[in-house]
């Protein structure tokens, strides 16, 4: 794990779990710690707190399922950026979406401007060219930002084009 960045894989499903785990712990990059539902994905966070949460996590992304039990993954995000608007010092966490959802609602709610703002969004199965793809201008070129609003773009695409076929 030395020297490799840190992703939280929230995924209920073990196999699915181990699965995306081993892939990306087999990159040179990236170490995935996973949490299989969204209350042990917040336990996860606070544990890779540094200087009691004034500087940025350990963990530089979360790869996040949406179908989840206790707490799935849009609540999930709905909570963390709750909490990451209302601590001064916190940067928002950059969050891919991994999900066999492929309806606009679901989009919707993850690219929401104050509650979703995720960096991306992939459908499972996951293409791994597109995960590690993906996760590099995350991690490395710190493109988050930029793939927010990128999302955000798409989602007002998709809906001109939903508009269009009525």
């Amino acid at each position: 794990m030395k020297g490799k960045e840190l992703i939280l894989l929230v995924e209920d499903h073990e196999r699915q779990a181990e699965k995306l785990a081993n892939l990306i712990n087999n990159n040179y990059s990236y170490y995935a710690i996973v949490a299989h539902n969204g209350y042990e994905a917040f336990d996860a966070i606070k544990k890779n707190r540094r200087f009691f949460g004034l500087l940025p996590n350990k963990i530089k992304c979360i790869l996040l399922d949406l179908q989840m039990p206790k707490l799935s993954g849009e609540e999930f995000l709905y909570m963390l950026r709750k909490r990451e608007r209302f601590n001064v010092f916190s940067k928002f966490m950059p969050v891919i979406v991994l999900t066999a959802y492929t309806d606009i609602v679901h989009w919707d709610k993850v690219t929401n401007p104050i509650f979703g703002m995720v960096a991306g969004y992939l459908n499972k199965p996951v293409n791994e060219k597109e995960l590690f793809d993906m996760l590099h201008r995350v991690v490395f070129k710190n493109d988050a930002e930029y793939l927010i609003e990128e999302t955000m773009r798409l989602s007002y695409k998709l809906h001109d084009e939903l508009e269009g076929r009525r």
